[in-house]
C-alpha cells in the first residue's frame, strides 16, 4: 500500500519535528548553551521550531525575532485562530511553560514568558512586523497576539540549590561558634548528611572541586567537563544549567573563596586547623586558595517533565 505525499509529510512530522503546517513531535539536535548573548546568528532562519507538552512533545514552526540576548515568539498574526488560546501549542504553554526551541541545527531548553509589558511588547511586535514585512496599518483589530519570550532555564536549578546551600551555611556558623577545628569536624559529619537530605525524589545536590578536601566530592560525570572549563578561564563566574540527557537536567554556580574560607582553606592555616585537617582528610587537596579564587563548584541534577 502506498501512502499520500501528505501523509507521508504527516508522519514523518510526528517521528522528526514539524514539517510546514504540520506538528511534529519530539525535536533533535545537539544542546544549545543556556547562555546567548545575542540572536543575531538566527537571523538568516525564516521560522524556529517550537516543542511543547513535555510528557507527549508537539512541536510546531513559527516565527520569530532576537532582539539582542532575549527571543520572541509570537501567536498568530496573520493566519490561524484569533483567540491565542486555541492554538494547540499556546494552551500546552499555559498548562506548562517549560519547552524546547530549535534554532538551526541546535535545541535550547527555555521557560515560556508571555510579555506583559507595554513596551517590551510594543518593541517585539515592532520587530517581528519589520522582519516578516507586515505594515501595522493593516493589523486586524479582531485578532489578538501574545509574545512570549523564551527566557533560559536556570530559575529551577537556583531553586533546588537554595535549600542545601542555607542548610550547608547553617551547619558551618553553628561548628564556627564553638572554633574552627570543631567546625571541619562539624563539616565532616553534616555536610553529607545534609546532602543526603537534599537529594530525594529524582534529584541530588552536592559540592565539588578541582582540588578536593573529601574525596567522596568528586565531580559526576556531567560536573567535571564544567568545572574543568571554570577553571580553563579564571574569569568565569557564571551559572550554567545544562541538558543529562533525555529527561533530566543539571544546574551548576561556582563557589568563590571568600575571606571566612581561607581560615580552613587558605595558605596560613592555625597549627590547631592543619592537625585537624590532617587528622580527618590525609589526602586533603583543598588549602592554598586567595580571596576571590575559584575554589569549586555548587551542583544539582533533577528530572524535567518528560523525565517525570
Amino acid at each position: 500500500m502506498q501512502l499520500s505525499t501528505l501523509a507521508l509529510l504527516a508522519l514523518c512530522a510526528l517521528a522528526c519535528g514539524p514539517v510546514g503546517p504540520f506538528p511534529g513531535g519530539r525535536l533533535g539536535g545537539a544542546p544549545g548553551p543556556d547562555d546567548v548573548r545575542s540572536w543575531e546568528f538566527a537571523e538568516d532562519e525564516d521560522q524556529i521550531q517550537v516543542e511543547t507538552r513535555p510528557e507527549d512533545p508537539h512541536s510546531v514552526n513559527t516565527w520569530f525575532v532576537g532582539l539582542g540576548s532575549d527571543l520572541y515568539v509570537p501567536t498568530s498574526m496573520i493566519l490561524g485562530p484569533k483567540d491565542p488560546s486555541e492554538r494547540s501549542w499556546v494552551a500546552h504553554v499555559l498548562a506548562d511553560p517549560e519547552v524546547r526551541i530549535r534554532v538551526g541545527d541546535l535545541v535550547y531548553e527555555r521557560i515560556a514568558t508571555r510579555v506583559e509589558d507595554p513596551d517590551e511588547y510594543a518593541a517585539a511586535r515592532r520587530a517581528l512586523e519589520q522582519r516578516y514585512d507586515l505594515d501595522p496599518a493593516e493589523r486586524d483589530a479582531s485578532r489578538e497576539v501574545w509574545i512570549f519570550r523564551m527566557d533560559p532555564r536556570p530559575a529551577r536549578g537556583v531553586a533546588l540549590l537554595a535549600p542545601f546551600k542555607k542548610e550547608l551555611q547553617t551547619a558551618l556558623r553553628e561548628g564556627m561558634a564553638q572554633g574552627i577545628p570543631e567546625a571541619i569536624t562539624a563539616c565532616r559529619v553534616r555536610a553529607p548528611e545534609i546532602a543526603r537530605t537534599h537529594s530525594q525524589d529524582g534529584v541530588r545536590v552536592g559540592r565539588t572541586s578541582h582540588r578536593l578536601r573529601n574525596p567522596a566530592n568528586a565531580p559526576p560525570a556531567w560536573v567535571a567537563p564544567l568545572l574543568a572549563a571554570y577553571v580553563a578561564d579564571p574569569s568565569a563566574r557564571a551559572a550554567k544549567t545544562v541538558t543529562i540527557d533525555d529527561g533530566r537536567a543539571g544546574y551548576v554556580e561556582p563557589i568563590v573563596a571568600q575571606g571566612l574560607c581561607l581560615a580552613c582553606h587558605g595558605s596560613a592555616l592555625a597549627p590547631e586547623v592543619s592537625a585537624r585537617i590532617g587528622e580527618l582528610y590525609p589526602d586533603d587537596q583543598a588549602v592554598g586558595f586567595a580571596s576571590g579564587d575559584l575554589r569549586g563548584l555548587f551542583w544539582v541534577e533533577y528530572p524535567t517533565a518528560r523525565g517525570r
